[in-house]
């Protein structure tokens, strides 16, 4: 058993993905500060102060849960960030995959925790176990397919380009 929430292997993914958003998102525009790096940062920390949170009503089952499904909504939301980032040209998609692949195991993780508590129901999507390799000195997941994937995948169309996506070139 934990002695704190800082023990969970939940805690500790959900701190290095926001360790490494925040390291990363050091590079965006200046002109994004206050939009797109302010957001992926504020919802990869809020997974583990949410986690924080939960572990302190872990005692009271629906505040708990509640709290956790907090967190599987704040790392969706970093998700959908990571994509963002990734149509604006800010980040790589190899660097954008990693990213994604650890915030399912966090979401499979959560979401285990969640079915403990209310057995045979589960509040998200589940993970998909991975097939382990390393690249560029990097531990994560390998996929062979989309299907694979611990979470959905949407392409965009071809004809959607940095021009027309992001943000700063939106005419009001």
């Amino acid at each position: 058993f934990a002695h704190n929430v800082r023990e969970l292997d939940v805690y500790k993914l959900s701190f290095s993905i926001q360790q490494q958003i925040f390291h990363i998102s050091k590079a965006f525009p200046k002109e994004e500060k206050f939009s797109l790096t302010d957001q992926i940062r504020r919802s990869s920390r809020s997974v583990g102060a949410n986690l924080s949170e939960s572990w302190g009503k872990r005692r009271y089952p629906a505040s708990f849960i509640s709290k956790l499904a907090d967190a599987i909504g704040e790392t969706e939301e970093t998700i959908h960030w990571i994509d963002t980032a990734v149509a604006c040209e800010y980040i790589p998609q190899d660097t954008s995959l990693l990213l994604k692949t650890q915030c399912g195991h966090v979401l499979s993780m959560l979401n285990k925790m969640i079915a403990k508590q209310t057995p045979g129901q589960t509040m998200h999507r589940q993970a998909r176990p991975p097939h382990k390799t390393t690249d560029n000195n990097l531990k994560h997941a390998d996929y062979r397919t989309p299907n694979d994937l611990p979470f959905t995948t949407y392409d965009l169309p071809l004809t959607i380009t940095k021009t027309n996506l992001c943000p700063e070139n939106v005419l009001l």
